[in-house]
This record gives C-alpha cells, structure tokens and sequence, in this order.
C-alpha cells in the first residue's frame, strides 16, 4: 500500500485501528480476563491524551517518512471534539 496515496482521514483511521489493536493485544498478554477490566486498561492507552503522551516518547526514534505519516493522519480533524477531550 502506497501510504502517500492516502488521505490523512484514512491514515487516522488505519491509525487508530493498528493502535487499538495492539494495546488489547498487549492488555491480553498483562493476563487480564475480565472484560470489563480489558476495556477499562484498554481505554487508559487509546485516549487522545494517552497517545499524545506514547507519542511524545517515541517522536524521536521515527524515521522522517513514518514521521511525515504520522503528522499527516494527527493534522485531520474531523470538525467535532471528542467527548473525553479535556
């Protein structure tokens, strides 16, 4: 997949579900079993405050085409905030 081709609401979008599906994966693997008790630890990872904070740590270890990515899909907004945002 050429990721240039893309828009940045289509790199939110991938984004987000790439995201999403590696920290359940990784709440699975904290042997966490109940379900309520993975979507609460899930969510603490998938808020926009959280991945802004994953973010902040890793920005200097991205290439300079994962960072152009990675701004593309973060500068597209939808036009409606959120219902956590703080």
């Amino acid at each position: 997949m050429d990721y240039n081709l893309l828009s940045g609401a289509d790199l939110a979008f991938i984004g987000d579900a790439y995201f999403e599906l590696y920290i359940r994966n990784y709440v699975l693997h904290k042997g966490i079993t109940k379900l309520n008790n993975l979507h609460n630890e899930c969510v603490k990872y998938v808020s926009r405050d959280s991945q802004y904070k994953i973010i902040s740590n890793l920005i200097d270890e991205l290439s300079e085409e994962e960072l152009n990515i990675f701004k593309r899909g973060r500068n597209f907004h939808t036009g409606r905030t959120p219902k956590n945002a703080s």
